[in-house]
């Protein structure tokens, strides 16, 4: 308690609350936070759409220059691309500001006649000069820019600022200073531009590349700087304009049929009013072309308007619409000139159908339009535009009543329906989120207690991910060089082949293109002329169709409406009540099925769930784990056996399993065109009978006796097909036991060539030698053949469908093959005689050395070893051993 102690003092027993003192203090706190929370989120917010507009700005303005460059460089659009790239670091430039100068520059050189790689000089080095200058007399890119126009446009004021006098006479003494030879008089716009353009970089020279020398100067860093935040900010505002054009879209079009909306409120409005909108406008113009004082008479109307006031908005309406005296004092009174507005109006409408007139006489003047106005108006003849106006009527006369009901309908309906879905929709957010909290609880609990165990494991993984990488760009390296080099050589045949398949497909595109065209003319022909002959038959079959369709609709409409009858009957008597039995035993069937769910369902599911997770840890888990030590074994396994056993065999056989392949394509080849050849001939003997038979029947006597001669032609080409392919098969034969035996030779030939390499290599000397990898080949029938001296014989020459054929004497072909030979030898590709029998001699003395006992040592290795060695790394290399018995 207080005292008071003196006369006109109060004592107040004021005993303050702390806890609530501070909850109250707390909470204007929290109110405080909060406030200075939403102000700081709301400038945040305006910040990010400042700068969102900014960055949509910058990109349209990128977007926009590159339209300029793309159509002034089509063909070099990229090297500006890339000179703007550097532009900021180079010449002081932003991406746009480089894109604008260039395009512009670059149009105004191409006005000149320059072609596009001149223009391309032209302005990329214009562009960088004006950063030059700019950063040299400190004065903006813009002023820069603008200055250096000067060049196309012959300007010399703006130019002075920069010490440039560019005045004719100047220019005159350039010219014949630096070996024009002419002066300005004499020359053309374009000669003057590269004057102007050589001297103004004369001139500037000092400034030239001045940025690049400053660059690390405060000013021009922060300019770098700034150009290069533009240039990020263009790169966010045109991925924003990519995100954003597609909603723009949907607005425009939102728009658009607001607008259209608009349009029927106005047409609705006119009808309702009387009065058109356009026929004002219209009005208006006549009445101010036949007065000039149409601005009074405006405001003398306005004024005997106001007399009208007390009239309603509908009587104002009716009466301006209607022609009484009352009005027409009221034009009097107003100044309007109505029979000069009539007689405008009436001009007006003169001239339109003048105008109409016209136009129509000009389009019936061109004869595909004329032709189609006529068919055009011939099928509107035909339309019953009363009837359908009639039937409209009777549509919408009977739509009104029902649009009606419906709405009340609907109205019924909303309320309740809004409840129940309100109801659903938040009972299944609640499910929802309930769904959300458990799913992030059991989350929560997981990470909590494998995350050690993950990192670790992803940091393994990574690891073997990265080498994984390592090895796969090794093998695409790889991959990709055997691609490229199988590519460079196989390119003639490549090349050969993509030119023999297009031509083929060409001509077979021709040729269809052909057939179906005609074949297109003759059906049209045809069938026109079928349906004149026809008309009268397809009208009167139509006619029937048309009534059946109508006598069948009436019969579905009728039978609709009875189903419909006869369903709102049932439902009143029975079927309601049925249904409702329906919802209760559908609603006990749920009921059932939770209860047995519960009881007996969960429980059998806890058990199996108990018995699979003791079936794992005892069982199902370490035979897992056995799989695994197995696939490791089998892999060991089937790596060892490739490497030692199959790889070796494959190597030794395929040379073999080649040579068969080779053998067994050419045997089916030769069969394939023995058929081909037997078809063919069938297929002539056919075509000929039947030509014969259809000449016999028309009478045509020529065509049954050009027809006789393809069917011996037939006959002909069968036989000789079949003979030809015994031949060839027989030379086949032949073919396959030469090749085997060239083969072995090459082998024994190839493995003495390449210890012949080896010792060479040992003395630096190319001893190696080798045999051709195809062996000879007798020739098919169909490919040529050989022919002894003096003795002729029948020969059929040119019946190689496929390549052409070369009949030579023996002595030429010899002489093309000793060139070729010759001009081998001269480019190191054979081995001369003399290199051959030093080689053959080296070997005989080896082979004596290693007979008698003695051993050869070359830098202390002995040769038998070396010899060893060298078929090692041969075996490894190829599969198969060079020397069989060392």
């Amino acid at each position: 308690m207080s005292e008071a102690t003196s006369v006109g003092q109060i004592g107040l027993d004021l005993v303050v609350n702390k806890k609530d003192f501070n909850k109250q203090m707390s909470g204007i706190q929290n109110l405080a936070t909060k406030v200075s929370k939403k102000l700081a989120a709301a400038f945040a917010v305006k910040k990010l759409v400042d700068f969102s507009a900014k960055c949509i700005e910058l990109g349209s303005d990128l977007s926009e220059v590159q339209n300029v460059v793309d159509v002034t460089f089509p063909a070099m659009s990229k090297q500006v691309d890339k000179f703007a790239q550097n532009a900021s670091t180079a010449f002081g430039l932003s991406e746009t500001m480089a894109k604008k100068y260039t395009g512009t520059f670059g149009a105004m050189a191409k006005a000149f006649g320059f072609g596009e790689q001149q223009a391309y000089d032209m302005s990329t080095t214009l562009t960088g000069l004006a950063g030059d200058v700019a950063s040299f007399y400190n004065i903006t890119q813009d002023e820069a820019y603008t200055k250096l126009k000067s060049v196309f446009t012959g300007e010399t004021e703006s130019l002075k600022d920069l010490g440039v006098v560019m005045t004719q006479t100047a220019l005159d003494a350039y010219a014949m200073a630096n070996g024009y030879g002419k002066t300005t008089a004499a020359m053309s716009e374009a000669e003057k531009v590269a004057l102007r353009y050589s001297f103004v970089q004369s001139k500037l020279a000092t400034a030239s590349g001045d940025f690049m020398r400053t660059s690390d100067g405060w000013a021009n860093q922060v300019r770098i700087l700034k150009l290069q935040t533009e240039s990020f900010m263009a790169a966010i505002g045109q991925g924003l304009i990519n995100v954003l054009t597609p909603a723009i879209k949907v607005i425009n079009t939102l728009m658009g049929k607001l607008v259209q909306l608009a349009n029927v409120f106005k047409a609705f409005t006119e009808k309702f009013t009387g009065k058109k909108a356009d026929n004002v406008a219209s009005g208006m113009q006549a009445a101010e072309a036949a007065s000039a004082g149409v601005s009074e008479n405006i405001n003398a109307a306005g004024k005997a308007a106001k007399k009208l006031g007390g009239l309603l908005s509908s009587d104002e309406l009716d009466l301006l619409s209607q022609k009484t005296d009352t009005s027409a004092a009221a034009g009097e009174t107003s100044g309007i000139d109505i029979a000069g507005l009539q007689t405008a109006t009436k001009t007006a409408e003169e001239s339109a159908d003048k105008i109409t007139q016209k136009f129509s006489d000009a389009f019936k003047k061109i004869p595909s339009v004329r032709t189609f106005i006529d068919q055009l108006n011939n099928g509107l003849k035909k339309i019953d535009f009363a009837g359908l106006k009639k039937n409209f009527i009777r549509v919408t006369t009977q739509l009104q009543p029902l649009a009606k009901t419906a709405v009340k309908n609907l109205e019924t309906i909303i309320d309740p329906l809004g409840g129940y879905m309100g109801n659903r929709i938040g009972n299944k957010i609640a499910v929802t989120v309930k769904l959300v909290d458990i799913g992030l609880d059991g989350i929560a609990g997981y990470l909590e207690k494998n995350s050690s165990k993950i990192q670790s494991w992803s940091e393994d993984v990574s690891q073997s991910i990265a080498n994984g990488f390592i090895n796969l760009t090794e093998i695409n390296e790889q991959t990709y060089n055997n691609l490229l080099g199988a590519l460079d050589k196989a390119r003639p045949e490549i090349t050969k082949g993509l030119e023999d398949i297009l031509t083929g497909y060409n001509d077979f595109g021709m040729s269809l293109g052909t057939i179906l065209a005609s074949g297109f003319d003759i059906a049209t022909e045809h069938t026109s002329q079928w349906m004149q002959d026809n008309q009268e038959l397809l009208e009167g079959t139509l006619t029937e169709l048309f009534e059946f369709g109508g006598e069948c609709a009436s019969l579905v409409g009728q039978i609709v409406g009875d189903l419909g009858n006869s369903l709102t009957e049932w439902w009143d008597s029975n079927g309601s009540s049925a249904f409702g039995n329906i919802v209760d035993a559908w609603n006990d069937i749920k009921k059932t099925v939770l209860e047995l769910w519960n009881d007996i369902v969960m429980p059998v599911l806890n058990h199996a769930k108990e018995a699979l997770q003791e079936l794992w840890e005892e069982n199902l888990r370490p035979l897992w784990d056995n799989i695994l030590e197995l696939i490791s074994s089998v892999g060991d396994f089937l790596a060892a056996t490739w490497s030692t056993v199959i790889k070796p065999i494959i190597g030794y056989l395929a040379p073999t399993i080649k040579q068969v392949a080779d053998i067994v394509i050419n045997i089916m080849c030769t069969v394939f065109a023995t058929v081909s050849d037997l078809i063919s001939g069938a297929m002539k003997i056919l075509g000929g009978l039947l030509d014969f038979l259809t000449g016999v029947f028309t009478g045509n006597w020529k065509k049954a006796w050009e027809s006789l001669q393809k069917i011996t032609d037939g006959i002909w080409q069968a036989i000789w097909g079949s003979i030809k392919g015994v031949c060839n098969l027989i030379i086949d034969g032949v073919n396959a036991m030469i090749s085997l035996i060239y083969s072995t030779l090459r082998n024994v030939v190839n493995g003495i060539g390449s210890v012949a390499k080896k010792a060479g290599d040992l003395v630096g000397k190319d001893w190696g030698f080798e045999m051709p990898s195809d062996p000879p080949q007798i020739p098919k029938l169909w490919n040529g053949g050989y022919v002894k001296a003096n003795t002729p014989q029948l020969a059929m020459i040119g019946d190689n469908r496929h390549q052409g054929e070369i009949v030579s004497p023996e002595d030429k072909l010899q002489k093309m093959a000793l060139s070729a030979a010759q001009a081998a030898a001269g480019s190191g590709g054979s081995i001369s005689a003399e290199k051959l029998d030093k080689i053959i001699t080296l070997l005989e003395t080896i082979i004596r050395i290693l007979a008698s006992g003695n051993t050869i040592e070359i830098n202390g290795v002995k040769f038998a070893e070396l010899l060893k060695k060298i078929n090692r790394e041969y075996f490894k290399a190829t599969g198969n051993y060079l020397l069989l018995d060392v």
